[in-house]
């Protein structure tokens, strides 16, 4: 049962969070060589002698990380233990939380054949994670349906005009001329689709920020993965860039994702794969526009404001 609950967490994306286990309970066995790995589908856990304990490594159904010092005879070294090891509360959560949801922010990318204005065209992973989730991200990208809009199975249909499929083929070109990593997809139609305007789901990777693909808008089903070491580079490749329209944030900690959505320069953020809110205004910073839709912002843009000078107010 222990070896299905472990299949279990490595078939969730969450490989990376199974070897940091393994890794810590190396080092606890150190002050206890009774103890080993607690598996079941709700936590990762320490047991001892065969009886769950409190420490509880990773509970990703509740979205952090805690610890809970209740182990007897251990509870003092293991916590210490616990504060010195490599791993950020932070990092654990993306190993926990964000793999499963990977699919789903590739599928977003691809939306509208990947015409939005929002569409959310780089994708920012951490640098140890960039392998696995190119990956997954290939396989997303693979498994869309491309072909005519009225088919029931069908996911992605044409981009709008030669025009926009000449630009998307050439940006395409662009990036692979500039050394990027074709992952999947590419130049031309896809296979089968000799008419139309229709276009390769396309991921690239090793993307780095000054490069065309990640700089333009492409306005069609293309991907860029890029690679940041720590948070703050993060939030500076993401503010890099002359358009603010909108992002998206995916953390374990809602709380945690707020505070990075703070700190980025576009006009909407989406948590953990918020969706449309026709109440909230939407609109852009830098050159994706003034002004705002929806909400009361969006109100307000149709009113003038007029200056009466010489009065008192009344």
């Amino acid at each position: 049962q222990e070896v299905t609950y472990r299949s279990y967490w490595e078939s969730r994306g969450s490989k990376k969070t199974v070897e940091m286990a393994d890794e810590f309970l190396e080092l606890a066995k150190q002050y206890d060589p009774s103890l080993e790995l607690k598996y079941n589908k709700f936590y990762i856990g320490l047991a001892k002698n065969g009886q769950p304990s409190n420490f509880i490594i990773v509970r990703p159904k509740k979205g952090f990380i805690r610890f809970e010092p209740r182990l007897k005879n251990s509870t003092g070294q293991l916590s210490e233990l616990w504060n010195g090891f490599p791993y950020t509360s932070q990092r654990l959560i993306m190993f926990a939380n964000i793999m499963p949801t990977l699919p789903i922010s590739v599928s977003h990318c691809f939306l509208n054949s990947g015409q939005s204005c929002n569409a959310p065209t780089r994708m920012l992973v951490p640098a140890d994670r960039h392998d696995e989730v190119v990956q997954i991200a290939k396989a997303t990208a693979e498994s869309v349906k491309v072909g005519d809009p009225k088919a029931e199975d069908t996911v992605l249909g044409p981009v709008v005009s030669q025009m926009q499929y000449d630009k998307i083929q050439g940006l395409i070109e662009k990036a692979i001329d500039e050394g990027t990593e074709l992952v999947t997809g590419g130049t031309g139609k896809p296979d089968g689709l000799n008419a139309g305007y229709f276009v390769k789901p396309t991921i690239f990777a090793n993307v780095t920020n000054d490069m065309t693909i990640a700089r333009e808008e492409v306005f069609g089903p293309v991907l860029s993965i890029l690679k940041y070491e720590s948070e703050e580079e993060a939030i500076e490749i993401a503010n890099d860039t002359v358009y603010g329209l909108a992002g998206y944030v995916q953390s374990g900690s809602a709380e945690h994702a707020s505070e990075v959505a703070a700190q980025i320069r576009a006009g909407q953020i989406n948590i953990n794969g918020a969706g449309v809110d026709m109440g909230a205004p939407f609109g852009g910073y830098k050159q994706s526009g003034n002004g705002r839709e929806w909400g009361d912002f969006g109100m307000e843009d149709f009113l003038e404001i007029k200056a009466v000078i010489g009065a008192a107010a009344e």
